[in-house]
């Protein structure tokens, strides 16, 4: 290659992270000619491909190259190979142009636009409908590689995604001492199109000194449920999508506002803090980002002792429920954290946070002091008495559903039970509420609306009808609604709904599922379980409501309810087995309702 002045900062050395030595150089040494350099021992192992999938975006990104270009001696098979998977294209060839002792050599000239860059050329991207390859059917498996920031140390770094050898990329700086940084994955996701999706690995250099009032944490454990599907489809509405934002210097189209992070729950593990009482090591529960990129948040202490609110400038329209971060067990640290007490960690990540809705319904929403489904609001005794109704319940066997179920057929007085529940399923399960203490019929979708399900003893001959949907499947709220007025048409019906369709990926979609599921003048409101959690900490006080959640959450997951429920725990963001694959399965509605995914990164 023809070797000129080298330019600034795009000149890097390729070091091996396991020795700490160099074994080339990778950059642009003359005007927009590329070039890179390896020690013949690192030959043929791939360390060139992720050197190039490190630099390129970082210089079509946060520099200012229009196009690249690259001059190679047409006998070196190899390097052509690399350069025409990333893109590059040959523009022409010349003979004799370099002479190295008493042997002339020839050039091929390839070039790579920015606009040829942009539109995909450079990487293949893992999507949730398929894989996306502009190049070749080796690199279909890969993750896009970026450098994501030009911070004053000029480091940058980069994982072999398939061999597991880690290299660098590094700009010596002014002192010549070389700043090492991590490797990490952001799951992105299209605010258009939730169904949309990839993960992209993101290099970082080290990281900024952490100020007071704050603590660097990372995602330990999360789980993905049909409330994450909630989180995207009304991500920006909601303010979920502030939640964590993606990172500055993703490659286009993941660089603007189309693309989002959706947050999930579960516990993250603090690497760094300044913040009373919050030691390095402790495992914080609340909302995390679906990533493994390091995240600084910036907390106050709550009304509870163990509890901290973040207060940050970007999230502060997100309602209190998503910016409440609790310490469960003072003692636990990351690092001596065994099996059995993460796949605890994981069940409850899965578990608790769709429980507590159920949980609320049974507490506030049909109580005797009741609360409005959307936490304020005009919702009387009367409206809230179910000891005169039926209660009809969608998705029953629903993370959510078996929760209203569970507290509805065990925990409530006598005075306090329904004549009746009718619980809806997929496939109806009657073993879970076998030992009910009030009259139950469990039926699938198919046979809802028939006659001997109305029947049901001319439906326990109640005076109202309660149907709580926790996410019925298709039309089934439509036909319900559709047959019950038919049946009953004197018959006061009550419906609260609690989540959404997870089939629904667009805003459109979303929009007609509303308007389908209107029900004229019926009493119809769908619960906002954050704002009735608000509303419950205001009557009973925040200590008092965390002192009984506890124990309620305790009872419900060693229950009849949650027997058949099992953990699916899988490992990282990438993959079948990470976020990537969960996400998808989540889209296409493949997750088994007895299923719990969850993950640790």
């Amino acid at each position: 290659m023809t070797q000129g002045q080298h330019n600034g900062i795009t000149d890097f050395i390729i070091c091996l992270e396991s020795k700490d030595e160099p074994i080339g150089k990778i950059g642009v040494w003359s005007g927009d000619e590329i070039g890179f350099l390896l020690n013949r021992s690192h030959w043929h192992k791939g360390l060139a491909k992720e050197a190039l999938c490190g630099i390129l975006p970082y210089l079509f990104g946060t520099g200012s190259f229009e196009s690249l270009t690259a001059d190679v001696d047409p006998r070196n098979e190899a390097s052509l190979r690399i350069l025409k998977k990333f893109g590059f294209e040959v523009e022409r060839y010349e003979g004799k142009t370099l002479k190295v002792g008493d042997e002339w050599m020839d050039s091929v000239y390839l070039r790579l636009t920015k606009e040829r860059w942009k539109s995909g050329a450079l990487t293949t991207i893992n999507r949730g409908r398929g894989s996306v390859s502009n190049s070749s059917k080796d690199s279909r498996s890969s993750l896009v590689k970026h450098l994501l920031q030009q911070r004053q140390q000029h480091v940058m770094k980069g994982l072999a995604s398939k061999r597991h050898v880690s290299f660098a990329i590094i700009l010596v700086n002014s002192l010549g001492l070389p700043t090492m940084s991590s490797n990490t994955h952001v799951h992105v996701i299209s605010k258009q199109d939730i169904a949309e999706h990839c993960v992209l690995e993101q290099l970082v250099s080290s990281p900024s000194p952490l100020e007071n009032g704050h603590i660097r944490t990372r995602t330990y454990v999360i789980a993905l449920t049909n409330n994450n599907l909630s989180y995207a489809q009304l991500g920006s509405p909601m303010g979920w999508w502030d939640a964590f934002r993606v990172p500055p210097g993703l490659p286009a189209p993941y660089n603007d506002n189309q693309y989002g992070i959706v947050p999930a729950w579960g516990y993250g593990e603090v690497m760094e803090s300044r913040v009373p009482n919050i030691e390095t090591g402790m495992l914080l529960w609340g909302f995390w980002p679906t990533m493994d990129l390091p995240v600084d948040l910036e907390l106050i202490e709550a009304d509870v002792s163990g509890h901290w609110i973040e207060i940050s400038e970007s999230r502060k329209n997100l309602m209190a429920l998503y910016r409440r971060y609790m310490l469960h067990d003072a003692a636990a640290r990351s690092g001596s954290i065994d099996n059995r007490r993460l796949k605890e960690m994981a069940w409850e990540a899965g578990l608790q946070p769709v429980w507590e809705a159920g949980y609320l319904l049974n507490k506030a929403i049909f109580s005797k002091q009741p609360i409005h489904p959307l936490g304020s609001g005009d919702w009387n005794e009367r409206q809230a008495d179910l000891s005169s109704a039926v209660v009809v319940c969608l998705s029953a066997l629903s993370k959510t559903g078996r929760s209203f179920i569970d507290g509805l057929v065990s925990h409530r007085s006598t005075e306090e039970r329904p004549l009746g529940l009718l619980a809806v399923a997929s496939t109806p399960n009657d073993s879970l509420i076998a030992d009910a203490n009030i009259p139950t019929k469990s039926v699938s979708y198919e046979i809802m609306t028939a006659s001997e399900t109305l029947q049901w003893e001319a439906l326990r001959k109640a005076r109202k009808i309660v149907i709580v949907d926790c996410g019925g499947r298709g039309d089934s709220f439509t036909r319900l609604i559709a047959s019950l007025g038919k049946e009953y048409p004197q018959t006061e019906i009550i419906v609260v709904g609690v989540g959404g369709n997870p089939s629904i990926r667009t805003a459109e979609e979303l929009t007609a599922w509303r308007q389908q599921n209107s029900t004229g003048g019926m009493t119809n409101v769908r619960m906002n379980a954050t704002a009735v959690r608000d509303a419950v900490m205001t009557r009973d006080g925040a200590e008092e409501y965390f002192k009984e959640l506890p124990q309620a959450w305790n009872d419900f997951s060693k229950s009849q309810m949650v027997s058949d429920l099992q953990l699916v725990l899988g490992a990282g963001c990438a993959g079948n087995e990470g976020l990537e694959g969960g996400w998808m399965k989540l889209c296409e509605s493949k997750v088994a309702g007895d299923s719990i995914l969850a993950y640790k990164l």
